[in-house]
């Protein structure tokens, strides 16, 4: 599959639940202002949280249609607990300095920030790099280190990777699990911030979001009425060639709508149509094991959704990744089945529906982007 296939991925959608860090009041312009100079803009991050419902579709892996309704996070785990921004100079005279660090802490439930009101004074009359990192404490990286007013390290930043044992999960959120985390999210814009130089000027709003950095996969069985029962159950479901890494923020990640552009899309829905993963990253397989044996019977449908949370994945030239599904006898069902996938973006829920009929078992994949955080800043004096 080339990268014109396209990948749906959220940045906005109907909300739920709405946070303002600026209130309804419409700030007065103030004394420093610096109308004759460059002066001083307030930058306020609106967050929006949604808790919308899934909208499966079953027909193809990846769906076309403009109406497809994203998936809504399934535990606290996969939502905002906690946010840093880092806003960082990118104009000629400080480009590069860091000229705010701050982490927001979100109560994930209600989606109530609990100790900021999202406002930043920034400069004018330059481009601003913001950073969103999100659910940090999953990512091996100081970023309270970050200091105001001195060069942000970039390189070293935008390096970062998320890294999973060979044949384990990068987070492991299931039932058995006992170190739970938030999944790590994270994004970066650019953003110019013009010299205000009317009243109109200083009310100017951006549209961000933050994009979950992992990947997850669900298990669908249909079995045929006309199947027949042998008393066999289901003891693990094999995926081969995942990636064992992946970057933190997004590497020349391509959106259609642009990333800057207002989606069309009802949702605020937009595909990813390319991204960038480690070149010498290296590929392991992992087994779904169910917590009991699934238990095949004629015209039984069984889900298995074991939350464990895996890097983006791409594979290279021919290559796709496959499935087997073994079974308490010794055998398999599907003996490694080419699941005709060569790349999973980030943010990204893989269905994997499992069909069994009475003369042979099939494997197809519905991809399901699931719904993200929404952040809206206002720039105004």
């Amino acid at each position: 599959m080339n990268l014109r296939k396209r990948y749906r991925q959220i940045a906005a959608l109907a909300f739920a639940a709405f946070l303002t860090g600026c209130g309804n009041d419409i700030p007065s312009v103030p004394e420093d202002s610096g109308m004759e100079g460059t002066g001083n803009v307030t930058l306020s991050l609106n967050i929006a949280l949604s808790e919308s419902g899934i909208g499966a579709k079953t027909r193809a892996p990846f769906p076309d249609s403009d109406d497809l309704t994203f998936e809504g996070p399934v535990s606290d785990y996969e939502k905002l607990h906690t946010l840093r921004v880092v806003i960082v100079h990118a104009g000629e005279e400080k480009t590069g300095v860091v000229e705010h660090n701050r982490m927001v802490l979100v109560e994930p439930s209600s989606g109530a920030i609990l100790n900021d009101d999202l406002r930043f004074k920034v400069s004018s009359g330059e481009r601003k790099h913001i950073y969103l990192f999100a659910n940090e404490a999953a990512v091996s990286y100081d970023f309270s280190s970050i200091a105001e007013g001195e060069l942000f390290p970039k390189n070293e930043v935008e390096s970062i990777r998320l890294s999973r044992k060979s044949n384990a999960s990068l987070v492991d959120n299931s039932a058995s699990s006992v170190e739970k985390s938030f999944i790590p999210m994270s994004e970066m814009f650019e953003i110019d911030v013009p010299v205000p130089e009317s009243p109109v000027d200083f009310f100017r709003t951006e549209h961000l979001f933050v994009t979950r950095s992992a990947i997850k996969f669900s298990f669908h069985f249909s079995v045929a009425e006309d199947y027949p029962s042998e008393g066999v159950s289901v003891t693990g479901i094999k995926l081969y060639g995942l990636a064992d890494e992946c970057y933190y923020l997004p590497r020349n990640t391509m959106y259609d709508p642009g990333k800057y552009a207002v989606s069309g899309n009802p949702s605020g829905g937009r595909f990813i149509t390319a991204f960038e993963t480690p070149a010498d990253t290296p590929f392991s397989d992992y087994m779904f094991a169910p917590v009991s044996p699934i238990e095949i019977k004629p015209g039984m449908e069984a889900t298995l959704s074991p939350y464990v949370y895996f890097p983006e994945s791409k594979q290279d030239g021919q290559k796709h990744f496959r499935l087997s599904v073994a079974l308490d006898n010794g055998t398999e069902l599907l003996t490694p089945r080419d699941l005709t996938l060569d790349e999973i973006p980030r943010n990204t829920h893989v269905k994997i529906n499992i069909e069994m009929k009475s003369t042979d078992a099939k494997a197809s994949v519905t991809l399901l982007p699931y719904t993200g955080i929404s952040l809206e800043p206002d720039f105004g004096l």
